[in-house]
C-alpha cells in the first residue's frame, strides 16, 4: 500500500467516524477528527519526495556537473545513491552490432564520391591531411551524417562477428557406394537428398 493510498484510506475512516456520536466507546472529538483529516489532505496534496537516485539522474540530464549533487540532496547520506543516478544518467547505452555489409557499403559509398569529384585528393603520410577531413566533412553533409562524437578508434568493437559458415560436407565412401549401386535417377537423387540434408 502506498502513502497516497494510507492517506486516502485514513480519510475515509475519520469521515465514517466522524457521522457517528461515538467511535466505541469514547465520544468522538469534532475539532480533533477535523484537525487530522485536514492533516492527511495536506500531506496528501504534497508532491512525492524524489529520492537521491532520481535527483542525480535530473542533475545529470540537465548538464549540470557532479559537484550540483551536493546542493541537491538533502543529506549527505543521500551522495553515493545519487552518484549513481547521476552516473546512471550518462552511461552509454549499448550500441547494436553493426553488420560488416553496412561498413562496406558506407566505404564503398564514400569512394564512389571521392571518384566523382572533380577535385583530385592526393593522399599519403607526406602530404596534408585537410583535404581528406574536407572530403570526408562534404560527403557527410551530403548523406546527413553527423560527425559529432566519431568513434575513430572504437568502431571495430561495434562490428558484428561474421556469421559462421558451416563448412561443406561430402559424401562418405559409403554412401557414394550406395549411390553407384543404385540406378542412375535413384542414385542422382539419393546423393542429392545426402547432401541437402548434411548441409543444412
Amino acid at each position: 500500500m502506498t502513502k497516497d493510498e494510507a492517506l486516502r484510506m485514513a480519510i475515509d475512516a475519520l469521515k465514517y467516524f466522524a457521522k457517528s456520536d461515538r467511535v466505541g466507546y469514547v465520544a468522538w472529538d469534532e475539532s480533533r477528527g477535523s484537525e487530522a483529516m485536514n492533516a492527511c489532505r495536506e500531506a496528501l496534496a504534497q508532491p512525492e519526495k524524489e529520492k537521491p537516485f532520481e535527483i542525480g539522474k535530473r542533475v545529470a540530464q540537465e548538464g549540470r556537473g557532479i559537484s550540483d549533487l551536493w546542493g541537491a540532496v538533502a543529506n549527505d547520506s543521500d551522495l553515493p545513491e545519487a552518484q549513481r543516478g547521476y552516473e546512471d544518467a550518462l552511461a552509454q547505452p549499448e550500441q547494436e552490432p553493426v553488420s560488416h555489409t553496412v561498413i562496406a557499403g558506407a566505404l564503398f559509398d564514400f569512394m564512389g564520391y571521392l571518384t566523382s569529384r572533380q577535385e583530385r585528393i592526393v593522399l599519403s603520410a607526406a602530404d596534408d591531411a585537410s583535404p581528406a577531413v574536407d572530403a570526408i566533412r562534404d560527403f557527410a553533409k551530403k548523406r546527413g551524417l553527423s560527425l559529432d562524437d566519431a568513434q575513430v578508434r572504437e568502431w571495430i568493437d561495434n562490428l558484428a562477428q561474421p556469421e559462421q559458415v558451416k563448412p561443406w560436407v561430402g559424401l562418405t565412401d559409403e554412401e557414394n557406394h550406395i549411390a553407384e549401386v543404385l540406378n542412375k535417377t535413384l542414385g542422382l537423387q539419393y546423393v542429392a537428398d545426402k547432401l541437402q540434408e548434411k548441409n543444412t
